[in-house]
């Protein structure tokens, strides 16, 4: 039986900050929190 491995969650954040045109320091930034 073959395992389903799901996508860390960094990855799915990272995908979407792409989408978006941002970066993980953007989102950092807007999130008040230091990168």
């Amino acid at each position: 039986m073959k395992m389903f491995n799901p996508p860390h969650p960094g990855e799915v954040i990272a995908d979407a900050l792409e989408e978006l045109g941002l970066d993980i320091r953007d989102l950092a930034r807007e999130l008040d929190v230091v990168s």
